[in-house]
């Protein structure tokens, strides 16, 4: 009868239930042989129920009338288990620019990257992030895991960093406006086991390192040409004038793909087998 101004806390292990007001709907001589009882119902902590989604407090109860007799029932509460939830983040970085570039996958972007910020729930951590992956490879957390252009060592604590590997000869040759991207799958997990996924994607952005050139070597100065041959040595054994040797200087650094001589095709690989033959 008193609830409404003096409930009663009950403690349960698990959650507070308070008791905060009876409605009486039936008596017999000022007794009450009916009624309603309010309650409310408060959580106390996180529950650790690994590879579950819920779990329930079910707290005993009795009621006893005058006579003596008896009966029970109990009162469940559900407890839905908070599970983590990951974003998918994006980074970029410059072909010759500043590397490594860093950012964190667990936190929000401080640095206007974009790193998007993840959550744990209730049952948090300091280690939230438990596995890296790219492809089907697995990667040690703290350790480089290579992509298909670079490095990435993601840390537990959501932290990371991505080299870019400038000697890779995709990379190179990317022109400005080119971009390439590659994808790592890290491991978001909350304190009680419950884990999910998200990506990390990086973009490689291109950069013309410079124009190609061809310039025959200039063998002849002033005289017309870069260099001579005479006729006279096509009716001499001993003369040998009708040839003459020099030198073509390309340049490509972007990556060398081919060149064409009078409309012949020559290609990387075969510009290749020229060190090992006797041309």
């Amino acid at each position: 009868n008193n609830l409404g101004t003096t409930p009663i806390t009950i403690n349960t292990g698990i959650g507070l239930l308070t008791l905060t007001g009876y409605t009486s709907t039936s008596s017999v001589g000022g007794i009450s042989t009916g009624g309603s009882i309010a309650y409310s119902y408060t959580l106390s902590a996180a529950q650790n129920t690994p590879a579950a989604t819920e779990s329930t407090d079910v707290i005993a109860l009795t009621i006893q009338d005058a006579g003596g007799a008896s009966d029970t029932a109990n009162l469940t509460i559900q407890i839905i288990d908070d599970t983590p939830t990951a974003n998918d983040d994006t980074n970029s970085i410059d072909e010759d620019g500043i590397t490594p570039i860093t950012g964190n996958v667990y936190l929000p972007s401080r640095s206007g990257s974009g790193d998007v910020a993840d959550r744990q729930g209730a049952d948090s951590n300091g280690t939230p992030i438990t596995g890296v992956n790219f492809a089907a490879t697995n990667g040690t957390l703290g350790s480089p895991l290579a992509g298909n252009y670079g490095y990435l060592t993601l840390n537990p604590d959501g932290s990371y960093s991505y080299d870019l590997d400038n000697n890779n000869p995709l990379v190179n040759t990317l022109k400005t406006g080119d971009s390439l991207t590659e994808v790592y799958t890290y491991t978001l997990t909350d304190a009680d086991g419950d884990s999910t996924t998200a990506t990390l994607t990086i973009t490689i952005n291109g950069n013309t390192d410079g124009a190609p050139s061809i310039i025959a070597a200039d063998h002849n100065g002033v005289a017309v040409g870069e260099n001579t041959v005479y006729e006279a040595g096509l009716i001499s054994v001993s003369d040998t004038s009708e040839m003459t040797t020099g030198t073509i200087a390309i340049s490509a650094l972007d990556g060398l793909s081919a060149i064409s001589v009078n409309g012949t095709v020559v290609t990387l690989s075969d510009l290749n087998n020229l060190a090992t033959n006797a041309y």
